[in-house]
């Protein structure tokens, strides 16, 4: 298994909603905590978006996860929520980049 590389300051850490909906202005203070630990902080496309209880429909959701997995800049994926969404786009989710740049899932 390859562990990713650790954190440190410039470190990008991506934000996004794969279940539940999620939003900026509830998301401040972590967000502000991680600037303040030296992270950069980017959101993906669905954090604010809602379908029903959900951060978007399960496509939005589906590609959010992809993007950011997908992204290299990206060092970190943090779920801003979880909940029942999830089990409906993870098998959905192309899990091969993580093999060539492993990242961190909190």
């Amino acid at each position: 298994m390859n562990k990713p590389r650790a954190l440190q300051k410039g470190s990008k850490v991506g934000i996004v909603a794969r279940a539940r909906a999620a939003f900026r202005k509830d998301l401040l203070y972590a967000v502000n905590w991680l600037k303040n630990c030296g992270y950069e902080v980017s959101f993906a496309e669905n954090i604010d978006e809602t379908y029903h209880q959900f951060a978007g429909d399960d496509k939005l959701r589906i590609d959010a996860l992809q993007k950011m997995i997908n992204d290299s800049s990206v060092d970190a994926i943090w779920f801003a929520k979880g909940g029942y969404g999830s089990v409906r786009v993870i098998d959905h989710i192309d899990f091969e980049n993580l093999k060539k740049k492993p990242k961190w899932f909190i």
